[in-house]
């Protein structure tokens, strides 16, 4: 590799954190400490499900403490946040009338963290540049430390569980790590190199190659189709053109292409999913679809209760036909739908409509980046509604999937702040 772009990169990246230091160095003692803690998040989410919890609750917390002793409030003013809020009460409102109330209330009170969390990211911790791009280089390096670890395991151990990979968790999530916290970092760096020329380009494509490529390599269909989607989006916006990308695209499409057809990769991107496709009466998703079908029917207007599908499903099964019941639907939109009704229904996909707006509107300003032009890619795809999905109301997937949107509506605040000032 050119040495001049590995004393480049170290250059770049030894003035992100002489920057962030800068920052840290005209602040309290304890934001001080708050904001170091806050960057280390991408890590915390590399350890285990309690510690990357942990890390965006105490955070949470942090900005509404600090909320409340300022009395700075001005952050409920935007259409974005109160409507999180308002789904957020109807979720209580649906747990009050659920038939597990206790249970439920309980899971929709502490769901309010993962959005909180991201109205910290926006309205808080990334109100400076300094401290958003000290974000995006941990991101990156998280990014780059889960693919190391799991191109490790490749070479020590190899695949399991019918063809995935588990490092550093033990259970089958690392590719969720990837196309959902990652995901936002992702395509900005990709939106970056082929704007480049030269080998700041090329190597920076290569290095971007390697999460793609560890991703497809773990064996999450859903994850790595909407990480691809993500990029081809990315891709088509881009400034530069769409012919550098398809050059990249079409490279690692060869590579993975060649994977599919051996070992369990095969069976698991090609002829599973053909039948897990939700068309077909067999279908594993169909079935358990049907059980948040069979909920929202039962009670169409408030539903169930948040997360009360784990617990009555196989109350709704005896009555229903071709229900599988699991801990979760697999869709936000079905769970959602089951869990609160058409009233939770509606106000989640207005929810969803006003940030992806609010991401999209760093499109508009006069101080465009490859992370603001790119910010709407996130929540688009993490929102999407033809896919299968984590539990709505769930722990890991949500850490993941609420730091990804809070990076992302951070890029467009902070293009918005350009453009004002």
């Amino acid at each position: 590799m050119d040495t001049s772009i590995l004393s480049a990169s170290k250059s770049v990246v030894t003035e992100i954190f002489i920057n962030f230091r800068a920052f840290l160095a005209n602040i309290s003692g304890v934001e001080r400490s708050a904001y170091i803690f806050f960057i280390l998040g991408p890590f915390f989410m590399l350890v285990e499900r309690s510690p990357a919890d942990a890390w965006l609750s105490m955070c949470a917390l942090f900005f509404l403490f600090r909320c409340a002793w300022l009395k700075d409030w001005k952050w409920l003013q935007y259409f974005w946040v109160r409507s999180v809020f308002v789904f957020w009460m109807i979720a209580l409102m649906s747990a009050s009338l659920s038939f597990v109330p206790l249970y439920s209330l309980g899971e929709a009170l502490v769901w309010i963290r993962f959005p909180l969390f991201t109205m910290a990211v926006v309205f808080f911790f990334c109100k400076d540049i300094r401290v958003f791009y000290a974000l995006l280089a941990m991101s990156f390096l998280g990014m780059l430390s889960m693919s190391v670890i799991l191109l490790s395991e490749i070479i020590i151990v190899g695949p399991s569980y019918g063809g995935r990979l588990t490092w550093p968790y033990g259970d089958l999530m690392p590719g969720s790590y990837l196309a959902k916290a990652c995901l936002p970092v992702f395509v900005g760096s990709l939106m970056f190199c082929i704007s480049r020329s030269g080998p700041i380009r090329t190597y920076g494509l290569l290095l971007l190659a390697l999460p793609f490529l560890m991703l497809f390599l773990t064996g999450e269909r859903m994850n790595f189709l909407s990480f691809s989607f993500g990029v081809i989006v990315a891709l088509l916006i881009s400034p530069s053109g769409i012919k550098k990308g398809v050059v990249f695209l079409c490279i690692l499409g060869a590579i993975i292409g060649v994977s599919a057809f051996f070992g369990p990769y095969f069976d698991r991107f090609v002829v599973d999913f053909f039948h897990a496709i939700p068309l077909f009466s067999d279908s594993p998703y169909l079935k358990a679809w049907n059980g948040a079908i069979a909920a929202f029917l039962s009670q169409p207007i408030f539903g169930i209760g948040p997360d009360a599908y784990r617990l009555l499903c196989p109350d709704l099964a005896v009555n229903f036909e071709n229900i599988s019941c699991h801990t979760q639907p697999h869709n936000y939109y079905i769970q959602i739908a089951g869990e609160t009704g058409m009233l939770g229904l509606i106000s989640a996909v207005v929810m969803f409509g006003a940030i992806v707006k609010k991401a999209f509107s760093a499109r508009q300003t006069i101080a465009p980046n490859c992370f603001a032009l790119s910010a709407f890619i996130s929540p688009v795809v993490l929102f999407f509604p033809l896919q299968t999905t984590g539990d709505f109301f769930g722990q890991f997937t949500n850490v993941f999937v609420w730091s990804a949107v809070g990076i992302a509506l951070a890029a467009s605040k902070l293009s918005a702040n350009a453009k004002s000032s």
